[in-house]
């Protein structure tokens, strides 16, 4: 090094920052403004670092007197300033991490809350259409059942209607099977009472057939079957099936429980002579007084109803 380096105490712009307190670009514009005056502030590059003189960098800061204390303090505070920095990036960081985990437990969280409640809703209007599907093929069967009902009705109206068969006198819509043989129907022409005697004698038989299978699994207990014979029976015209019918309608035996179809079937039965059904209906009427009315109405359809069955034997 040559001599003239000896008469300065040369430093870098950084140690000239933290002696002087002064940042380094407050010492870059101090370097710059005295480039033409090396009497206030000499400079030199050495190996391409940029050096000053240390007496006169201080001189130019005279807040930085006591050059010890200058020296100290700075690098002190540096220091705290970059643990202090290194600490807040740290909670920072942690903190970041923290959200971004609890925002993903949320995320997960309302993934699996919607993926349940979207399978709970496709379950649910997968039942749905299940259900719409199965009430639709009711209703179609129900309408199908209506249709041929009015059709066998106008066939029967019609034949009621003619002059080949008078119709059916009321008092004998529905005669006791074992009446059945001895019931007069009146006819325009004499050459069809075989055929009528034939039809009542068949129809008689088959009366009597469903009553014994309804009284049979009535005593064995198959209360749902013995239901079915006695309406097949009570449809034909049989007023004891009528009576049962009625009965088990009004204590849910074979049927589901329906008080306006029970006295449907006992009035029916009353009104053609069925005694037990006639001793019934008294204390029932005031019982049942409005369900009593509309039963009256039910009578009308199921003597329809009869009146179509009695007609497939004629």
């Amino acid at each position: 090094m040559s001599a003239s380096l000896h008469e300065y105490h040369w430093i870098t712009i950084q140690e000239a920052s933290s002696i002087t307190g002064a940042s380094l670009a407050i010492i870059q514009d101090t370097v710059h403004k005295y480039s033409h005056n090396p009497n206030k502030l000499k400079t030199q590059y050495i190996d391409g670092d940029l050096y000053v003189d240390k007496n006169q960098i201080i001189n130019l800061f005279p807040a930085s007197a006591n050059v010890i204390e200058k020296e100290r303090v700075p690098a002190t505070l540096f220091k705290w300033f970059d643990e202090l920095r290194r600490t807040y990036e740290a909670s920072i960081n942690a903190m970041f991490n923290r959200v971004e985990t609890l925002k993903q437990a949320h995320t997960d969280e309302l993934k699996q809350q919607y993926d349940a409640q979207l399978k709970h809703l496709q379950s649910h209007i997968k039942k749905l259409e299940q259900d719409a599907q199965f009430y639709q093929q009711q209703l179609s069967e129900q309408q199908q059942t209506i249709k041929q009902l009015n059709e066998r009705y106008d066939t029967v109206m019609h034949a009621l209607a003619s002059q080949h068969r008078a119709p059916l006198p009321s008092k004998d819509i529905t005669p006791v099977a074992d009446k059945i043989e001895s019931m007069q129907v009146p006819t325009a022409d004499k050459t069809d009472k075989p055929k009528i005697q034939a039809a009542n004698t068949q129809l008689a038989q088959d009366i009597q057939k469903a009553l014994n299978h309804a009284l049979k699994s009535r005593e064995q207990q198959d209360y749902i079957s013995a239901a079915d014979y006695f309406e097949q029976a009570a449809l034909l015209g049989c007023t004891q099936a009528m009576g049962a019918l009625g009965r088990a309608y009004f204590i849910a035996e074979g049927v589901a429980k329906d008080i306006e179809k029970g006295l449907a079937w006992l009035l029916l039965a009353a009104e053609h002579g069925f005694v037990p059904a006639q001793q019934k209906l008294p204390p029932l009427q005031n019982k049942y007084p409005q369900a009593y009315q509309d039963a009256l109405e039910q009578v009308e359809i199921i003597k329809i109803q009869i009146e179509i069955q009695q007609s497939d034997y004629y």
